[in-house]
């Protein structure tokens, strides 16, 4: 693509002019961006291919990193949730009730971990009776398991070890068995997985995610 754009009208040029002066711009941070790519990853956020996210600051006073209290990290758990090859979104009929859904705030605290009575003592119990167990719990969706998996300094070191299953997204697979993904540590990194809920069983060290009251 030539390296060329031309204003289609004056009306245009006013628009660009009041969104900079709106915003704080001023020239010399106009030449800086217009160097070199930044109007292109802004032409991806406009299209929705990509998000913008602010840099935490670390005070070198204190060494805690300080961010604006009004920032915050919302994730959409309306949206779309990604389906796995061989997966689709199970009808609202298989869903859990009490599901976590709208805008959720995150904050580290208000996600836990949460085990049933037969996944305690060493017990262990069946997925299609775990699901109904959990039927009262604010379970979590597949979209906080994947802003997990796009920002790994923020899982928690303690589940390790851990299939942590996201009961507030079921799926259904091309035979009609249903099946809940689930974050975990393996190879050296984080990755998500699924299992059926007909296959095995759920021990301690398959906790469900819920939102902490």
């Amino acid at each position: 693509m030539a390296d060329k754009f031309t204003f289609g009208s004056a009306g245009e040029i006013q628009d660009v002019e009041f969104a900079l002066a709106r915003n704080g711009w001023t020239h010399s941070l106009l030449k800086k961006a217009t160097g070199g790519d930044f109007f292109g990853l802004v032409r991806e956020v406009v299209e929705g291919r990509a998000e913008i996210c602010r840099i935490e600051r670390l005070t070198a006073e204190s060494g805690k990193i300080m961010t604006d209290s009004a920032i915050e990290l919302i994730i959409n758990c309306d949206a779309a949730p990604f389906e796995p090859k061989g997966l689709t979104v199970a009808p609202e009929s298989e869903q859990l009730p009490n599901r976590v859904l709208g805008q959720f705030v995150f904050d580290p605290t208000k996600v836990k971990l949460h085990l049933s009575p037969n996944q305690q003592d060493g017990k262990c119990v069946d997925g299609n009776k775990l699901k109904k167990e959990l039927t009262g719990e604010p379970v979590l969706p597949v979209n906080v398991l994947d802003f997990y998996l796009a920002n790994f300094d923020l899982i928690p070191e303690e589940w390790k070890g851990k299939l942590v299953f996201f009961w507030g997204t079921i799926y259904r697979g091309s035979g009609g068995r249903l099946a809940v993904r689930y974050l975990c540590f393996d190879g050296g990194g984080w990755c998500s997985l699924f299992s059926w809920l007909d296959s095995g069983g759920w021990d301690r060290d398959n906790p469900s995610a819920v939102r902490a009251s």
